[in-house]
């Protein structure tokens, strides 16, 4: 009796080789493998060795990036439409910023007020100049950023915005960001605009 389990090569067609060529590098492989029915290594080797499309850029969701660098996803979405800055849009019915990795870069290396360094799981950077002084500079620096908010800085906040202060001096006191004691009013409180 043969126990061995016959293997199956499926041919590719005309049309799996034409969507393969249209969407390689603007949706990732696993999504590729799934909208074909194929393999991970059957996808990358058609793509690589057949049809010779070189290398997909890697793509990062605003979630994936959250995870990564520690930023809420909702923060990053905002800076990017803030900022104008130049992403791409997932194809689906939401349009998700996505951003690679030369773009994730950019976004860091220019908002570096948003993130700090011992929150990134991963390393991307290989020694750029300004991420080694971004390094040494957060070495001094509290995280002030994704902290939970204790009741005693709830009600310091409260008693400044009654006398006057702007959002901007009582994020300085409290160490935390301008948008953080904003959100955190508006939303906590039912700040009506």
């Amino acid at each position: 009796m043969n126990t061995e389990a016959k293997r199956t090569r499926k041919k590719w067609t005309k049309e799996e080789d034409n969507f393969l060529v249209e969407n390689w590098g603007k949706i990732k492989v696993d999504s590729l493998c799934k909208k074909l029915g194929r393999t991970k290594r059957a996808v990358e080797e058609r793509a690589y060795n057949t049809l010779k499309l070189g290398h997909q850029t890697q793509w990062y969701t605003l979630l994936e990036i959250q995870h990564m660098v520690g930023i809420n996803k909702d923060t990053i979405r905002k800076r990017i439409v803030k900022t104008n800055f130049k992403c791409m849009r997932a194809r689906t019915k939401q349009k998700p910023y996505m951003l690679d990795e030369f773009q994730l870069k950019r976004f860091l290396k220019e908002n570096q007020d948003l993130w700090h360094t011992k929150n990134l799981t991963i390393n991307i950077f290989s020694n750029e100049k300004w991420y080694l002084e971004k390094v040494e500079a957060d070495k001094f620096k509290t995280n002030k950023y994704n902290k939970a908010w204790s009741e005693y800085e709830d009600n310091i906040m409260l008693d400044r915005l009654s006398r006057g202060f702007t959002y901007e001096d009582i994020a300085k006191e409290l160490n935390r960001t301008t948008e953080g004691v904003f959100g955190r009013h508006k939303y906590k409180y039912r700040l009506k605009l």
